[in-house]
């Protein structure tokens, strides 16, 4: 009887409850020249550095596959646009700068636009926080929610493939900077004499994860099922 009872325990358990599952974000390098511009800055208030996006199209790899939701690849335009500060840390080459804030969208390319939807947006992020650590020819852009720097939002696209459910802390990611050079093309970057890296254009590619929300719980027929089982069991005891 006893077995009985946790058998229909169980199944009731899987229909109600899954264990959180991991998701994650990435691109290669889409080729065609530099994806990134840096803008130095003058003033770490009034002017801070710029980094934004200026490459072509990328092949953005959705996998979801722990949750069994697959691994999607979405051709996507990016936006972005962040803030950084001057180097805080100098160490014979390598620089570390911190995110003052910034945003990125991945959105469906016009080719891959899909009606109904409401919207384009595959994936959003807001930055309140992170480092950046350029290294002569190389680099990256980090941020993660472990200290209140990143929160990773579902557009509607990638809404329709989790069901409902929502991305939820363990929020990171990261933009490498690799083929970094100055704007007259020499390679990797110093410090301005305002204590900023001075301007540049990079290669990049992303790499981002979050965790995976319960999906919604079921309707009252599946929910039924589960309390008839559950007093059949007893009836028989």
């Amino acid at each position: 009887m006893l077995g009985r009872f946790l058998g229909v325990g169980l199944i009731c358990g899987a229909v109600t409850a899954s264990a959180p599952a991991t998701i994650s974000f990435t691109f290669d390098d889409p080729g065609g020249g530099p994806e990134f511009l840096f803008t130095t800055g003058t003033d770490a208030l009034t002017n801070p550095g710029h980094l934004s996006y200026v490459g072509r199209q990328v092949d953005l790899i959705v996998d979801a596959s722990e949750e069994g939701l697959g691994v999607h690849q979405f051709k996507s335009e990016l936006v972005l646009e962040i803030e950084i500060g001057a180097v805080e840390s100098q160490v014979n080459n390598l620089l570390v700068s911190s995110v003052f804030g910034g945003s990125f969208e991945f959105r469906l390319a016009p080719q891959a636009a899909t009606e109904g939807l409401g919207s384009d947006v595959i994936l959003a992020g807001v930055i309140t926080g992170g480092g950046v650590a350029t290294f002569s020819t190389t680099g990256a852009v980090l941020s993660t929610s472990t200290f209140g720097g990143l929160e990773l939002i579902e557009g509607p696209v990638l809404d329709a493939i989790l069901g409902g459910a929502d991305l939820v802390p363990v929020f990171d990611m990261s933009f490498t900077l690799t083929n970094i050079r100055t704007l007259n093309g020499g390679g990797g970057v110093t410090l301005t004499q305002d204590g900023f890296v001075q301007s540049f254009t990079a290669n990049s590619a992303f790499t981002g994860n979050a965790e995976l929300g319960a999906i919604p719980t079921p309707g009252p027929a599946a929910l039924l099922v589960c309390g008839v089982g559950l007093s059949m069991t007893r009836r028989r005891r």
